[in-house]
């Protein structure tokens, strides 16, 4: 009965904490356009969202949950949202494009699997697991800036709004996997707490703006290379 308890309240605010979690990555778009350009930020966070909450959105149809389907909904939607800013206001449009090529043939290919596969409890399987893969890719994609974080001493190109939603959200998601005793849900929320986790520590390690000294250094070894 506590469970019980638990898990209804765990559908309730896991579910508003997901949403909000996707809603943060406008607050990472709001800047581009404040700016004028995503700079050096990498817009892949926002594809690996797109891939992994529209495989989601599936799985969840497939075992009849309904509170994965909602947010997976809403989130596909508001990561391809995010998707199409992003791509708006990129140097590097020809990489978005790439990108969501392949993104896109991953989705068509794994939709028709789970429409056409005569074994449901082996599709469900097949599909959780792959659900799963995207779901760490999607975790750990703000870690595609790593290398500039660390050269340029600074985590101005890390997207804080969504790393702090990831680490509530993969807890909350967690706990409801233990409970419903699904581990395609426990395995991947574990291991993207632990890193939405590193991802906050560099927040603390490095400031989230650039040191004019270090800028100055970035642009000199840019004009020496050119």
């Amino acid at each position: 009965m506590i469970l019980e308890d638990i898990k209804e309240i765990l559908i309730v605010t896991a579910t508003v904490s997901t949403i909000l979690q996707f809603m943060s990555g406008m607050l990472v778009c709001q800047k581009f356009m404040k700016k004028g350009s995503t700079e050096q930020e990498s817009g892949f966070p926002f594809i690996a969202g797109f891939l992994s909450c529209s495989l989601w959105f599936r799985y969840g149809l497939m075992i009849e949950d309904q509170a994965t389907v909602l947010v997976n909904f809403i989130g596909t939607i508001l990561m391809f949202a995010c998707v199409v800013t992003y791509y708006l206001f990129t140097p590097r449009k020809k990489v978005v494009m790439r990108q969501m090529f392949i993104v896109l043939i991953v989705i068509v290919v794994t939709h028709l699997y789970a429409r056409y596969e005569e074994n449901t409890k082996l599709a469900i399987k097949r599909f959780g697991l792959i659900t799963c893969c995207t779901s760490l890719v999607f975790f750990a994609a703000p870690l595609s800036n790593l290398y500039h974080v660390i050269r340029m001493k600074n985590t101005e190109t890390l997207p804080f709004p969504l790393i702090l939603m990831t680490w509530v959200v993969s807890l909350q998601w967690y706990t409801y996997g233990v409970i419903i005793k699904n581990t395609f849900m426990q395995y991947p929320n574990m291991i993207g707490f632990v890193l939405a986790s590193f991802q906050l520590l560099l927040f603390v390690i490095y400031p989230s703006y650039q040191s004019p000294n270090v800028y100055l250094k970035d642009q000199s070894a840019r004009l020496i290379i050119q």
